[in-house]
This record gives C-alpha cells, structure tokens and sequence, in this order.
C-alpha cells in the first residue's frame, strides 16, 4: 500500500505541498487553507478581547463609582497637602523662626549643663512649649490663657510623668526666658 506522505514549505505562511515520491503538487489549497486559520485565529483572538471588555465593564459597573470616589477623594487630598505646603512655604515669618530657634539653642543649651540628658528625656515637652512660645509671642493667645498653660506643662511634666521640681520647671522656665519674662 502507497502512503502518501506530504511535506509543507513556508514562506511565511504555509504556500505549497510536495509529495516525497513524485515531486511538485502544486499549491492544493494550501495558500486559500493558510488565510481560513488565519481569519479563525484573528476571530478568535478578538472574541476574546470582546470578553475582557465585557468582564471589565461589568466591574465598573457595580464598583466604578467607589472607585471614582476613592480617586478624586485622594486627589483631593494631595490639592490639599500642597495648598497648605505652598501656604507654609509663602507666609513663614523667617525672621522670627531664626530668632526662636537662636533663643531657644541658648536656653536649651543652659538647661542641659544644669541637668544632663534633659533634652533628650523631655523633648514632647519642649516641643509643646516651643509651640505655646511661638503663639505667645506672635499674640494668637492672651497672656492670662499663656500663665495657665505653663501652669498645665508644669502639672503634667510634674504629676503625668512623674518628674522632679527641676526637671518640671525647665520648660517653663526655658519658655519665659525665651519670651523675655524674668
């Protein structure tokens, strides 16, 4: 019994048959059977991208509206962070900050010889009273409200944390020199 075994060649698409005893075939409908795989594999290919925009479109549709929302809330808040840096960055009065840090290098610097390692175990406290200094000076509290928070940073410096008289006095006593009060 004669098998007939055919060989294809390529040109890029498969062109032409030739039967291993004989020769030459010819092209038996190997150039119109290479663009039918061709178009089914392209439809194919497509009705599955068709599939994946129907899968994303059902998605967003139950859940693109949060997802909207979550976006323009985020975007919202960077408009915001930047504003507000912009704000700090426009109307920082230099010149009083540099006085204040100088003041208060000089002040910290006298408490530290008087009781070693102060800044380091205080420095929530003195932050605080930085900020309660910096209101003072630039008038946003009234004095009798300034007395009663140094009253308060002295009570939790001395009660909360358990510290001693010296030690609760510092950044009361660093924040009135720095204001200028005897």
């Amino acid at each position: 019994m004669n098998r007939i075994e055919c060989e294809c060649r390529c040109n890029g698409w498969l062109t032409a048959t030739r039967h291993r005893q004989s020769g030459w075939i010819g092209p038996v409908l190997a150039t119109g059977f290479c663009k039918v795989v061709r178009t089914a594999a392209l439809g194919i290919v497509s009705f599955v991208g068709y599939l994946f925009k129907l899968a994303l479109a059902l998605v967003f549709h139950f859940i693109g509206d949060p997802i909207t929302s979550i976006i323009r809330c985020i975007e919202t808040a960077l408009y915001a962070i930047r504003a507000l840096h912009s704000a700090i960055a426009a109307y920082t009065p230099v010149p009083d900050l540099t006085t204040i840090i100088l003041l208060a290098s000089v002040v910290l610097a006298i408490v530290e010889v008087a009781s070693p390692n102060f800044v380091n175990s205080q420095s929530h406290l003195l932050t605080v009273s930085g900020l309660i200094w910096y209101a003072a000076m630039c008038g946003y509290i009234l004095e009798p409200f300034f007395w009663t928070l140094l009253l308060l940073l002295y009570g939790f410096s001395r009660f909360v944390k358990k510290k001693d008289n010296v030690s609760s006095a510092l950044p009361v006593a660093a924040m009135l020199a720095a204001v200028g009060e005897p």
